[in-house]
């Protein structure tokens, strides 16, 4: 699985401290990169509790220049890392080494909390979204508005999970399903059942196949 290739992979930094995922998204009109990531460089660059990794949705920067996602990757850091493009953005190795989540409207916030953790969310564009469907998962953690409150806001995430903790396991099985250990192996024999199932007139069994 994905959480045993991330154990057993390189670690992303040098020691030992938590690790923050900021995943935008390139929504117009609800983005927070163009507001957020210059004062969240600064304000991490200037703190020792914790590890950053930008991993933008991989939209962001297909159309970009090489010479601009260089731009961006070349300004990570020992706790900094700035990456505009890898398959690390989508084979999961951030979300599950991420321990809080920072992000805006990008669902792959349901891939990190296939493990439940820490969120924050953040709305810069001052979005009407308590009842709106659209933002639901704005409700498995704390919304902030402006890039000078993040860091408390990171620094209260872990301390406030708990009161977000069973809404992120219903809402995450409802979108993701049951992904518990032997998931897969459960999957797969549904599929086997329902070939059979439908293969039963004709006389065969999927079941009994070799492969």
């Amino acid at each position: 699985t994905s959480r045993r290739l991330v154990a057993a992979a390189r670690p992303l930094f040098a020691n030992d401290r938590p690790i923050v995922l900021y995943n935008p998204h390139k929504v117009r009109g609800l983005q927070s990169w163009s507001s957020f990531i210059k004062p969240m460089l600064r304000d991490f660059a200037a703190q020792q509790d914790y590890n950053l990794i930008v991993a933008p949705h991989v939209k962001m920067f297909r159309r970009r220049s090489k010479y601009a996602r260089n731009r961006w990757r070349s300004r990570s850091t020992a706790t900094i890392l700035i990456d505009p493009e890898s398959d690390r953005s989508v084979d999961n190795s951030y979300t599950t080494a991420a321990d809080i989540y920072v992000g805006d409207v990008s669902s792959q916030v349901y891939e990190f909390l296939a493990q439940p953790r820490p969120c924050v969310f953040l709305n810069p564009h001052k979005v009407d979204w308590g009842n709106d469907p659209h933002f639901k998962f704005w409700h498995l953690g704390e919304v902030i508005e402006r890039p000078d409150d993040l860091m408390a806001a990171i620094n209260r995430a872990t301390e406030r999970h708990p009161a977000y903790l069973q809404k992120q396991r219903e809402l995450t099985r409802s979108s993701l399903g049951d992904t518990s250990a032997g998931a897969a192996s459960r999957a797969a024999s549904d599929i086997i059942a329902f070939l059979d199932k439908g293969a039963g007139a004709a006389g065969c069994s999927w079941s009994a196949s070799p492969y």
